[in-house]
């Protein structure tokens, strides 16, 4: 009996004791940065210290630079996270380079701890990721720019604050979508993503050329629907007219 008691003691203490869950998440503070400039980097982790990597993406990944040891706090995501941003302090500052290229950059959080107190539950780690788009200090030809807002606008869903809205699914049902059409020179398109083509055809006729899709009128609408699918296949449409 006693032998039972402490073992029900011990496991309620152990209980009580447990660490807190271990998570890093993080964004970009800017979408895009000129080359020479600096751009802030938010995060949220129950890390104490946490790294940091900043990659290249191209032919090949290409790290550009790292910093370990970052102080790291946890920060509560707000229910309009969807329209203004979490808003979390700035973590760090990345300098970016002069001599970096300009194109799509990663950023990777890393967090890692002992199991909080009880060491014998093992290490744990974290990971997450955010992007970033560098772009030329002195703009270059029309080509190039038209490269950086494709640039812009294929990677402006993952350029916001990573939990941007509550999702609710319902695991008891299956949805069957058919990807057979053939439209907007896409070949196999599917039934959801025609829906936002469907609305970017509508809207499209308010803009008379691809010029009139400005990054500020693009921030506008992406802010006005919530949906930045719809946005980049607006911009889309306006390339192939």
């Amino acid at each position: 009996m006693r032998r039972t008691l402490a073992f029900l003691l011990a496991a309620s203490f152990l209980h009580a004791a447990d660490p807190v869950p271990l998570f890093i998440e993080g964004y970009a503070g800017q979408r895009s940065v000129a080359q020479g400039e600096e751009i802030p980097i938010h995060a949220s982790t129950t890390a104490a210290k946490f790294e940091i990597e900043v990659a290249r993406l191209g032919a090949k990944r290409e790290v550009m630079w790292k910093k370990a040891d970052v102080p790291g706090a946890a920060h509560p995501v707000p229910e309009d996270a969807s329209a203004n941003g979490c808003r979390w302090p700035e973590s760090v500052r990345v300098p970016v380079g002069a001599d970096w290229k300009s194109g799509y950059y990663e950023v990777t959080f890393r967090a890692a701890d002992a199991g909080g107190k009880w060491t014998h539950r093992g290490a744990r780690t974290a990971s997450s990721s955010a992007w970033f788009i560098v772009r030329q200090a002195k703009p270059g030809s029309a080509s190039n720019q038209m490269k950086f807002i494709t640039l812009y606008i294929l990677f402006l869903p993952m350029l916001f604050c990573h939990i941007d809205r509550k999702l609710e699914v319902n695991s008891s049902t299956t949805q069957t979508v058919k990807c057979e059409t053939n439209k907007f020179r896409i070949p196999n398109l599917c039934e959801d993503e025609e829906v936002y083509f469907n609305w970017a055809m509508e809207k499209s006729t308010n803009y008379k050329s691809i010029k009139d899709l400005t990054k500020s009128e693009l921030e506008k609408l992406t802010k006005e629907t919530l949906d930045a699918d719809k946005t980049s296949a607006l911009f889309y449409l306006k390339t192939i007219q």
